[in-house]
């Protein structure tokens, strides 16, 4: 595994982690404690978070749906990040590309290709002659 991907994979594995820290502790501030020190999930929020766990996120509440968002925006500055990565990586294979060759590189196949691929992908490519 590359280091970058290695660094991704801990920045992942750190969000994903507090994600789940605070869900814990929501779920323990619902739970009825017994003298023990165990908790009680009441019945109702077991049938409530069962229907959740069955249903598709497409028939989610608006409500269920928000909440699921608010969890991933969590994790989008580090997506974000690494599109301005691909990006810049991008704009560095075309500039390549400029340099070697001799013909019109804009209308070459493998410049068209990559830049059509950029562009499924968001990303807008200029490069400058």
């Amino acid at each position: 595994m590359s280091e970058q991907k290695d660094v991704l994979i801990e920045q992942l594995a750190d969000k994903e982690h507090a994600s789940w820290a605070r869900w814990m502790a929501y779920q323990f501030s619902r739970c009825e404690p017994l003298p023990d020190g165990s908790l009680v999930l009441p019945f109702p929020l077991v049938e409530h978070w069962q229907r959740q766990v069955e249903t598709p996120y497409a028939q989610l509440s608006e409500r269920e749906k928000q909440s699921d968002r608010e969890e991933v925006a969590h994790i989008l500055p580090i997506i974000e990040q690494r599109a301005e990565e691909l990006e810049q990586l991008l704009h560095a294979c075309l500039l390549y590309i400029k340099e070697l060759s001799d013909y019109n590189w804009r209308s070459a196949p493998r410049t068209i290709a990559l830049q059509d691929r950029a562009a499924a992908l968001g990303i807008v490519l200029e490069v400058k002659p």
